[in-house]
């Protein structure tokens, strides 16, 4: 196998405690009495991910998943349908369950051994004699978003 340039993507459910004060901060910013569930839940999503986006590392405390550094995040609230209005106005928005797409930042994916993906940061000079490897265990969730061959 020759190396390749990848982006690594995980699939998480995110902690809301740990954002509690994003996620009402979001709120406050957004938060109108004219909402309907579906608008407010849109808008709360859309200023949440922004704000995490700004600093993705920071928010998620996914910076040392073996080297791999956060570069942008895509969260989805699930289950819309067994919220209400009154319990999302006065919770906040931390009683929603959020889950979150992290895309990460381009690797090289030197090989695949044992279950395992042996990267690379992009600064290494793969051809050196001492070119420093990652192997990351292929059950942590990561999948492989992009991939381009390098000739």
């Amino acid at each position: 196998m020759y190396p390749s340039k990848v982006i690594f993507q995980l699939y998480k459910r995110i902690d809301t405690e740990n954002l509690s004060k994003l996620i009402e901060a979001s709120f406050n910013e957004v938060y109108s009495p004219r909402h309907s569930l579906e608008e407010l839940i849109a808008e709360l999503e859309s200023k949440i991910q922004s704000h995490i986006n700004t600093s993705p590392a920071q928010y998620l405390k996914a910076e040392s998943f073996y080297g791999l550094i956060p570069h942008t995040v895509l969260l989805k609230i699930e289950d819309d349908q067994s919220y209400t209005l009154s319990s999302v106005i006065s919770s906040k928005g931390k009683c929603l369950n959020i889950s979150a797409t992290i895309e990460y930042e381009e690797v090289h994916l030197v090989g695949f051994l044992d279950d395992k993906y042996m990267i690379a940061n992009t600064e290494t000079n793969l051809w050196s004699d001492y070119a420093e490897i990652v192997y990351i265990p292929n059950e942590e969730g990561l999948t492989i978003k992009k991939i381009q061959f390098i000739e």
